[in-house]
């Protein structure tokens, strides 16, 4: 996280909210630190405030009022199974910590076990690509224990598992019980289930519906993370509406806002502007202003975002490609040449292994 909140690391946080039936842990078991809006962690030190503020407060019942202020993580130490597969899974051994967590949710008789070891197992078999299984624990999770304060989250989880399976109508329900029962949720999962309800308008390739979508929701969106997707979503509708209408007024329509969010210096959407925007020139073959957009987005944070710096690249190739080959200048054609090899260079050194470095790499 460097910026801004990552809705991302929300997904996989350790937030463990505290049922009111239960007794509160003491702050010795605990840590709790705290999501500002902006992007900044805050740890709790005062052992007063962590009881009276967080115990008694995070209560699912009290998510609603949490979603107007920080977001409050709560990490629990004091489970011996639970404790063991959560060091598994942090180390990326995530194989391993499926019987891990499985045994913990055998043997674990606090309820917040039960939670969180089947929110683990449905991610991790989400990572791994069994989309069914996954699915199993999320299910089993909600219906279970439909009280859980991960309900939204898991709801978004699922909701992105039928996505990616063309089961748009299956994310749709799952996303608008999120919004329409806002008040019930934390702000976060409220607007980040608002933004994939216009990507599926964008995914079902119904442009209206989703620029009037993007448009509407964006001046509302508080988290800086969610409102650059928001800006993505418009940008990309825009965009594709040009690619199929041939369009150019529309595509240029979708490079001003990607203009406008890289303005905004947040550095991963910025590369991930560039890359845009290199794409949007290239498709309009203008191939000089996509070699250098693509260039400078892949160039500017190389070694922190690889996989989006690898995009941004990955256009100024195909660029360089449609340069060189249409021209007849032999020392611009060397240059050309020259900076092909470089790129591919950066593909096999700093970027190997990345999706758009391994497309790069076979583009000839």
């Amino acid at each position: 996280m460097k910026t801004a909140l990552n809705i991302t690391l929300l997904a996989s946080a350790l937030l463990l909210a505290l049922l009111s039936s239960l007794a509160p842990a003491s702050a010795a078991e605990t840590e709790v630190y705290r999501w500002t809006r902006d992007g900044k962690k805050v740890w709790e030190t005062s052992r007063e405030r962590i009881i009276t503020e967080d115990y008694s407060s995070i209560t699912y019942e009290g998510l609603g009022r949490q979603s107007r202020n920080d977001i409050i993580f709560v990490l629990y130490n004091n489970d011996l199974y639970y404790t063991a597969a959560e060091k598994r899974f942090e180390d990326g051994e995530y194989r391993a910590a499926i019987p891990e967590f499985k045994k913990a949710l055998e043997k674990g008789r606090k309820e917040w076990v039960q939670w969180y070891a089947r929110l683990r197992l449905g991610q991790i078999y989400g990572f791994l690509g069994d989309a069914k299984t996954a699915l199993k624990y999320y299910k089993e999770l909600n219906e279970k224990y439909p009280k859980n304060p991960f309900y939204p989250q898991v709801n978004v989880s699922m909701a992105e598992i039928y996505i990616a399976k063309g089961d748009f109508a299956a994310a749709q329900k799952l996303l608008k019980e999120i919004t329409n029962r806002r008040r019930d949720f934390m702000v976060c999962w409220v607007e980040k289930a608002q933004v994939m309800l216009g990507n599926i308008y964008l995914f079902k390739r119904d442009f209206k519906a989703a620029e009037r979508y993007f448009k509407s929701i964006e001046p509302r969106l508080t988290y800086k993370d969610l409102k650059m997707d928001a800006r993505f979503g418009l940008g990309m509708c825009l965009e594709e509406k040009g690619r199929m209408n041939k369009d150019v007024r529309s595509v240029k329509a979708a490079i001003k806002v990607y203009e406008n969010i890289i303005s905004q210096y947040h550095p991963l959407s910025l590369i991930r502007a560039y890359a845009y925007i290199a794409r949007c020139y290239y498709n309009l073959n203008e191939f000089e202003k996509a070699y250098w957009y693509g260039l400078r987005g892949g160039l500017l944070f190389l070694k922190e975002y690889p996989g989006t710096s690898a995009e941004s690249l990955f256009y100024a190739l195909k660029a360089l490609y449609a340069l060189y080959n249409a021209e007849t200048d032999a020392d611009k054609k060397k240059f050309y040449g020259e900076n092909i090899i470089l790129i591919k260079r950066l593909f096999r050194s700093e970027l190997f292994g990345q999706k758009f470095a391994v497309m790069g790499l076979n583009l000839k």
